[in-house]
């Protein structure tokens, strides 16, 4: 025991060098960590969903994030676009939806028409990708695939009238939140 004792205090200065690295780089990884947690907690979160309105699928998105996430294009899968004609206004639609851009603030919904009815295409799985930024020009993408035949979009009339009320909900909560951000500029 007396052996360590000295030890330590003939080294204590190489000890204490030592250790002082070790706690700086301690410091230095949870400063790292603490960073990229703030990064991520302060950008916008956009997911996308599939719901049945009227009995047309819609893709709905959300942007659960706490930023605004701007210039949100979308990819809407090819086999819903080649199921309308050439010169269908429904696929002109859907082409131009593809052309267009939206934003949306924090939880702020969207509900894109597929213009497909459910029973046209539930045994098929559909794509759904799209590409946004926060506000600062950092670029996020996501992709989503959609197996039809798993999901019961439409159900009975009950579901009709839930999912139009969920949507005017949503559609209001979107606008009193405008409204709220509007009176603070």
């Amino acid at each position: 025991m007396c052996k360590i004792i000295a030890f330590l205090n003939e080294n204590s200065g190489a000890l204490t060098a030592i250790l002082t690295l070790v706690l700086a780089t301690i410091n230095y990884f949870q400063w790292r960590l603490a960073n990229n947690l703030r990064k991520d907690a302060n950008r916008p979160k956009v997911m996308a969903d599939i719901v049945g309105i009227n009995n047309v699928v819609h893709y709905k998105i959300i942007n659960y994030g706490t930023t605004s996430a701007v210039n949100i294009k979308f990819n809407i899968d090819s086999k819903l676009i080649n199921r309308k004609q050439v010169g269908d206004p429904q696929r002109t639609e859907l082409e131009r939806l593809e052309k267009d851009t939206i934003s949306l603030l924090p939880n702020g919904i969207a509900y894109i028409p597929t213009k497909c009815l459910w029973n046209e295409i539930k045994e098929e799985t559909i794509s759904f990708a799209y590409n946004y930024e926060d506000i600062a020009g950092r670029k996020y993408s996501d992709t989503y695939k959609f197996r039809l035949s798993n999901l019961d979009l439409i159900g009975d009339k009950n579901h009709y009238e839930l999912e139009d009320r969920q949507m005017k909900k949503d559609i209001a909560n979107s606008l009193k939140l405008i409204a709220k951000n509007l009176h603070k500029v």
